[in-house]
Formats: structure tokens, sequence, C-alpha cells
């Protein structure tokens, strides 16, 4: 979601940035891991893209937009999630496993 928000995706835009108003308005919080860093910036810093890169700092340090640390119980929790959901790429388990983790505890 962060990349098609960024870079303002066609299909997706409209419906982000009505998303992204809620957030930055306080009407609601956006949750990921630190991960999230390293994947949107990998591409913009090998084409040397220092607008993308700083687009996306920027977003991601939005008031409404928190990153929280990826700890030993976020890793097993994210592995319980990619042995159930296997379909699921390993950083979008961590953003699951981050916003679900306050209200479901996996055993």
């Amino acid at each position: 979601m962060i990349v098609y928000a960024v870079e303002k995706h066609p299909e997706f835009s409209a419906t982000l940035r009505l998303l992204w108003q809620s957030v930055q308005a306080g009407a609601l919080v956006a949750v990921s891991s630190e991960l999230v860093v390293h994947e949107v910036l990998v591409l913009p810093l090998r084409n040397k893209d220092t607008a993308l890169v700083d687009a996306y700092e920027g977003f991601v340090q939005q008031p409404g937009f928190e990153l929280q640390p990826i700890t030993r119980a976020v890793l097993r929790d994210a592995a319980v999630l990619r042995s159930r959901l296997q379909r699921l790429r390993t950083p979008m388990r961590f953003t699951l496993q981050q916003r679900w983790r306050s209200s479901v505890r996996f055993s």
C-alpha cells in the first residue's frame, strides 16, 4: 500500500489518498514494522532516485504512521503466520503481525 500511495498508482490512488488523509487527520493510525523502510527504499536507492527516497522517508515519518521494531516475539508470530498463510510474502506477514499483535495471541 505504501508503494501505491507514494507512487500514486492509478488504480488505487484515490482510495489510498482518502485512507492517508484519515491517518493524517488522526481518525486512523497506520502501523507497520520497521522492515517497511528497507522494502520501499531498495529500488529507489538502486536507481539513485533521491526524490523517491525522500518521498518514502517522509511518508513513513508522517503523523499517525507508527513504525514498530521487529522483536523476537514479532519474528515468532510472523513465522506462525507464514506457516498458516503461505502465499503472503515475509514483509506483509510482519506488517500483519504488527497490527494483530495487540489483539491476537498466537500459540
